[in-house]
């Protein structure tokens, strides 16, 4: 076979392959969404199929007085080294607010070592402004603030107006849920605490590697996330309600 014959076979290879990964992908998207139907059935939750690209589904339901939305999103792969341009699901409330202010719990950049001496006018606090921004919150007002266990302080970061606005929103309930939720490969797929003058919310990236895309694993933990993320969602909002 000829020069001129290999590079149109390796292309149609090439792109069989894509064809066969974006096939598999679409039916293991099918499969989780019937499985948080089925789930959202389970426990009395109201589950709406969503229209559109970049929207998947909205679940409902109310804990005790506390009604919640969760919302997966999907966001266009742009740059395979872009871990910030991700799926994400967002757990919200207005059931309590912090009106004085917001407070983020986060979890540790790898750019933040412990330890480290920290910066809240310089370049500290503009990388923590860029990793805000990844999860739509502004850095305005806010420093970081040294709470929670030493274990805490090793995976995550408090930011807030003050150390007791931090503190408050860190009960034994969050903190213990936080350090109890599994790593992912990026600090973007731990859960973001944002809670400010219009509700609390969690939010989570759900990237993972290609490795992991289609495994039992990967199905296991989708189908733990919506109870994992309700279970935090509801601790924070007892939490802001306490403060407030």
């Amino acid at each position: 076979m000829g020069q001129d014959a290999i590079l149109p076979a390796a292309g149609l290879a090439v792109l069989g392959l894509v064809a066969l990964f974006v096939i598999a992908s679409l039916r293991w998207d099918q499969k989780w969404l019937r499985q948080l139907k089925d789930l959202s059935a389970e426990h009395g939750w109201d589950y709406r199929p969503a229209a559109g690209f970049r929207l998947d589904c909205v679940i409902s339901g109310r804990r005790n007085d506390i009604p919640w939305t969760l919302t997966y999103r999907r966001q266009p792969q742009q740059s395979t080294r872009n871990s910030q341009n991700k799926s994400s699901a967002e757990w919200r409330s207005t059931a309590a607010c912090h009106p004085g202010g917001p407070v983020v719990i986060i979890a540790r950049p790898p750019t933040l070592p412990v330890g480290q001496a920290f910066d809240p006018t310089g370049m500290g606090m503009m990388l923590l402004g860029l990793v805000l921004a990844q999860i739509g919150v502004g850095s305005s007002g806010m420093t970081l603030q040294e709470v929670g266990s030493t274990l805490f302080r090793e995976r995550y970061l408090a930011l807030g107006r003050s150390p007791e606005d931090a503190r408050a929103m860190l009960t034994s309930s969050v903190e213990g849920q936080l350090l109890n939720w599994p790593k992912g490969s990026n600090m973007f797929q731990q859960p973001a605490i944002v809670a400010d003058q219009t509700g609390v919310s969690v939010r989570i990236f759900r990237d993972t590697a290609l490795t992991e895309l289609f495994g039992s694993a990967r199905m296991e933990y989708e189908r733990q996330l919506p109870g994992r993320l309700v279970g935090l969602g509801v601790a924070a909002v007892d939490a802001a309600r306490d403060r407030a």
